[in-house]
């Protein structure tokens, strides 16, 4: 039979579980429809204003995106309407997919880049350098970890409560047995304490009335009075 600390504690767990979960979920389904959404259209419009109009040669916007790049520590790169290059600067980025119509993150193996429509229609994308991670990824993994944290300070909680309960068991035990001296430790002052309480109080009256029945008996049998 599994103890019934096992069982709270996989409850905790699993309640975890699926709060980080439906967390992670609610994140990934309305992220980038949400608030990171207007953050895109921000993004994109600061962008264009920083750089040349869109017919400008490519020197000019290549010059205009290594302005833009300084001191950012990372891979960029300007594409047209069509997706074809314009400018870049730092390792290069493949173009955005063919399908794809809106801005946000894209998930290859050289590492995630964001990537951002600007209003006239080019398209702007920027790779983190190594060791920076990606928001969602990173929100999963707090979430993880803070799952962890809580799973592990629950245990010591939920196995005092439930050792509390065992030594009352094992008090019921000995007194079903016929040990009017069983008695149990009284900690706290929840449920379980007044439990305690109300077991003591019933060993203590199972005792008194063990004590007047056997005065009763001795009065009754004189062959029992000690000699």
């Amino acid at each position: 039979m599994r103890k019934l600390y096992v069982r709270i504690y996989f409850a905790v767990l699993a309640s975890l579980a699926v709060f980080a979960l439906a967390a992670g979920l609610l994140w990934h389904q309305f992220g980038e429809d949400g608030p990171w959404s207007q953050a895109y259209e921000v993004a994109a419009t600061i962008a264009q204003n920083a750089l040349p109009p869109a017919g400008a040669p490519k020197t000019e916007q290549q010059a205009a995106l290594e302005k833009l790049a300084a001191n950012l520590r990372a891979d960029i790169a300007l594409f047209a309407p069509d997706r074809s290059p314009l400018a870049a600067v730092g390792a290069p980025l493949p173009a955005p997919a063919a399908g794809r119509e809106r801005g946000g993150w894209i998930h290859r193996l050289g590492g995630p880049a964001w990537v951002v429509r600007l209003p006239d229609g080019r398209w702007l994308e920027a790779r983190a350098p190594r060791g920076h991670g990606h928001a969602p990824y990173g929100l999963f993994l707090a979430l993880a970890l803070l799952a962890l944290a809580v799973g592990v300070g629950a245990y010591p909680v939920v196995r005092r409560l439930t050792l509390r309960l065992e030594r009352l068991q094992a008090g019921v035990e000995l007194l079903g047995a016929g040990d009017l001296s069983a008695r149990v430790q009284v900690e706290g002052n929840d449920e379980v304490a007044q439990l305690a309480e109300s077991f003591n109080r019933e060993a203590q009256s199972r005792t008194g009335a063990g004590h007047r029945r056997a005065r009763y008996l001795d009065r009754r049998d004189p062959a029992r009075e000690p000699p």
